[in-house]
């Protein structure tokens, strides 16, 4: 019973070896990509939509999505890195 556990521990380690090196290979810009797109869902309200409610081409994260609700009014602002239009300056 102590060889399987003692087995089942090193399997484990490894496991957990082998995924924080896998997260340290990605570069910030990739981590903040992945970030973006999913858990934090920038594009949600960042990135505005037709009259289908699909994101229009080529303007992810460009801003100007309204959100009208019966407590508030809210525009979307630019989050692209533009330095013009956006947040890059």
């Amino acid at each position: 019973m102590r060889d399987r556990n003692l087995t089942a521990g090193a399997v484990l380690g490894a496991i957990a070896i082998i995924c924080a090196g896998a997260a340290r290979a990605e570069t910030p810009i990739e981590r903040g990509t992945y970030l973006m797109r999913s858990i934090v869902a920038c594009g949600n309200c960042h990135t505005p939509k037709g009259h289908d409610l699909k994101p229009l081409a080529d303007q992810e994260l460009a801003g100007g999505f309204v959100i009208d609700a019966p407590v508030f009014h809210a525009v979307a602002p630019n989050i692209t890195p533009d330095r013009e239009t956006g947040i890059g300056g």
